[in-house]
């Protein structure tokens, strides 16, 4: 277990250690990797690491007067004798008690909420191929006016190919000498490099057009995605869902729909090409059209609505695999260490079982709508042939030669022309799903022009005026009718117990998730005015997951690069990073992998925080940056936050006292609401204030 307890209070952390770590998980050989050193004595043994290595082994009897173990207690100490004055009373009990009284709100509240989907189900997505579709993908941007020169060409190099045909019969015919050998050679030949040219301009053209119409919707796409808010979008959105849109969606864009499109505007020619030779030739045949489009619109109706639903359910099923690489990717860990692989091959195998019907309902309506179609064009082929033969004798020869010649292509070409249109039909299913993406909600404006911005904030006043949050319409508010002040260059703590919303209100100053009610002014500005990305690059916040991208040392403490390399030397020498610099002989440009892999999590959190410190904001949040890193690492942070964050206003979330007791005021969150703000040591003294509580229970659990 890595330090699953560290972002916990201390009331929920022992609840887990005592219930769980030793109750439930009871007989089985546990390894706890944790910086909670106030559980160490109920441990059965203890191993101290350093540098990589062993320093000390055994139970804590036998290694607590080592230099390591008498360093963390003598920490653990010298916060405990700050609140000494602290004595347990009747009320902290009392409070305990009421504390673990269910609210009947909440409880109504989460029953609510488990009945409800946080998550929109993809397979009730209903998509229909409508006219607005069609005209996005071939008229908007006036790309119809390409697709009528497109189309003009084709009847073009169809009409040459037939009278290609038609030439070549006037040159075999010996008894037709009213061309000459060359003349007809040439002729046949031009007719063929015509029909040629114009093929792959058609062709090249229409990959062309396509091309920029799915760069520009990628690029479209990008940027909805970018700006979509987390609370609306990626809280109720499957990361499969997204990455389902820009793989396989997005691939049949780019493979396969400007071939089918010039494939269906050639075909298409041919077929109406034969049918009028047809006609010249035997004028009765024209009879026979209205049964073969009627026929002809029954079968496509009733085959692309299907071919249509199926595509989608194609769509839909990659969604689930999607999700469930991912997952097992990333629990790969996890899933090995509870023995469950076996069980995720057998979920694997019925997703892929899934998939693979799909794949074969597909095939099956592609094998019913060929048969029928070799039944209308028989209908076709034996009622034109039979025509001609009876009426042979006032027939051209040489047509007819080349309308039988065509007929045999003829019930391929049909069938080859209406399987490329339902194709393309399935393949604008991909392209409506797309669509859709660039209709999710958006935050607002990212940039707005203010002189006033130009040094703002240069102060550091926060205000929460009447301010009330929820993550989403049909939630629960989280946040209610907050009203303070927190004063320029002030440190504050904010505690409260898992759930308050503490970190909420790190979402509030950034505008993660926007103001139900109220508003948040910061050196008298209403941050609701201004552009979000003019706010986020003015707050620093370092999460308690530290994010890291793969590059170089120097490029994850500075990204902008505008830093001297002394500068980021002499922080990492503050930092105690020194030491992690010098291991590798390439210093700042040692290589970090993606998400920070090659490193520890206490190296990951250093370099965030002192990325966050080099960014020398105004306004700084710390949220639970310490609950990583051991104590002896936490006072040099916390030396170096005070002396380069002194003219910052910082707001640290901590479940560690020693964090925040030195801060200059405490903030107390419980259940969304303020309870107390004030100086840490006047609530100490007030043996009613929930902060003397909270602290107690901290300093209990410390000298256990």
């Amino acid at each position: 277990m890595d330090d699953p307890i560290s972002a916990l209070d201390s009331n929920v952390k022992k609840s887990i250690f005592e219930n769980l770590f030793c109750g439930e998980l009871r007989g089985k050989t546990r390894v706890l990797v944790t910086h909670a050193v106030e559980f160490l004595d109920q441990v059965d043994r203890i191993i101290v690491m350093e540098k990589g290595r062993i320093k000390y082994i055994g139970t804590y009897d036998e290694i607590q007067h080592s230099d390591e173990i008498q360093h963390i207690l003598k920490t653990l100490e010298k916060t405990a004798r700050k609140n000494s004055e602290l004595e347990e009373d009747k009320e902290e009990n009392k409070e305990d008690k009421e504390d673990v009284k269910p609210d009947e709100k909440l409880k109504k509240s989460f029953m609510s909420e488990k009945g409800t989907n946080i998550t929109e189900d993809e397979n009730e997505e209903k998509i229909v191929v409508g006219w607005k579709v069609y005209y996005s993908f071939f008229i908007k941007n006036n790309s119809w006016i390409f697709y009528i020169f497109f189309i003009t060409l084709s009847f073009a190099g169809a009409l040459a190919i037939v009278f290609n045909g038609i030439f070549t019969g006037r040159f075999i015919n010996p008894y037709e000498e009213k061309y000459s050998f060359w003349s007809l050679i040439f002729i046949s030949l031009s007719l063929a490099i015509v029909a040629s040219i114009a093929t792959t301009i058609v062709t090249t053209g229409i990959s062309l057009a396509t091309i920029k119409l799915t760069r520009k919707l990628h690029i479209d796409m990008l940027e909805k995605t970018a700006n979509a808010p987390v609370n609306l979008y990626f809280d109720k959105t499957p990361s499969g869902r997204i990455l389902n849109r820009y793989s396989s969606d997005i691939n049949k864009l780019d493979n396969g729909i400007d071939k089918k499109v010039g494939w269906i505007i050639s075909c298409f020619s041919m077929v109406i090409f034969d049918i009028v030779v047809a006609a010249l030739n035997t004028p009765f045949v024209l009879a026979t059209l209205p049964f073969i489009i009627i026929a002809m619109v029954i079968l496509l109706r009733y085959y692309i609505k299907s071919f249509r639903e199926v595509n989608r359910l194609g769509s839909v099923s990659h969604s689930p695999m999607m999700n469930l690489l991912g997952e097992t990717i990333n629990g790969a860990t996890t899933i090995r260490s509870f023995q469950k692989q076996n069980d995720f091959v057998k979920t694997n195998y019925k997703v892929l079982n899934v998939v693979t019907n799909v794949g074969f309902w597909r095939e099956s309506l592609r094998s019913w709508f060929a048969i029928r179609i070799e039944f209308v064009s028989l209908f076709l082929l034996g009622f034109t042939s039979g025509f001609m033969l009876y009426y042979r004798s006032k027939a051209d020869p040489i047509l007819i030669g080349v309308l039988f010649n065509r007929f045999i292509m003829f019930n391929m070409m049909l069938l080859f022309s209406c399987q490329l249109l339902s194709d393309l039909e399935g393949d604008l299913v991909s392209y409506d799903r797309c669509l859709k993406m660039l209709e999710i909600p958006q935050e607002r404006e990212q940039r707005k022009y203010m002189p006033e911005l130009m040094d703002w904030p240069s102060q550091g006043q926060i205000e929460f005026e009447d301010y009330s949050l929820k993550y989403r319409p049909d939630t629960e508010v989280v946040l209610k009718n907050l009203n303070f002040t927190i004063k320029p260059k002030e440190k504050i703590g904010i505690v409260g117990r898992t759930g308050a919303g503490k970190s909420t209100i790190c979402l509030a100053l950034c505008r993660i998730v926007e103001a139900f009610e109220g508003k948040i002014k910061i050196d008298g500005i209403d941050v609701s005015t201004l552009g979000i990305a003019d706010l986020r690059e003015r707050i620093t916040i370092i999460p308690q997951d530290p994010t890291l991208f793969e590059g170089t040392l120097r490029f994850n403490l500075d990204p902008v690069g505008t830093i001297p390399d002394v500068e980021l030397l002499r922080m990492a020498r503050k930092a105690n990073l020194e030491e992690f610099i010098n291991r590798d002989d390439k210093g700042l440009d040692q290589k970090i992998e993606d998400g920070g892999k090659n490193l520890s999590s206490g190296e990951k959190q250093l370099i965030c925080i002192l990325r966050a410190i080099l960014r020398k904001n105004k306004i700084v949040l710390m949220d639970e940056a310490t609950a990583n890193i051991d104590i002896k690492t936490e006072q040099i942070i916390q030396k170096l936050i005070h002396e380069e964050f002194e003219d910052s206003t910082v707001l640290t979330i901590a479940h560690r006292l020693n964090t925040i007791i030195n801060s200059d005021r405490v903030l107390v969150l419980s259940r969304g609401e303020v309870q107390e703000f004030d100086d840490p040591q006047k609530l100490l003294e007030d043996q009613d204030s929930m902060f003397y509580s909270y602290a107690n229970e901290l300093k209990k659990h410390e000298e256990e």
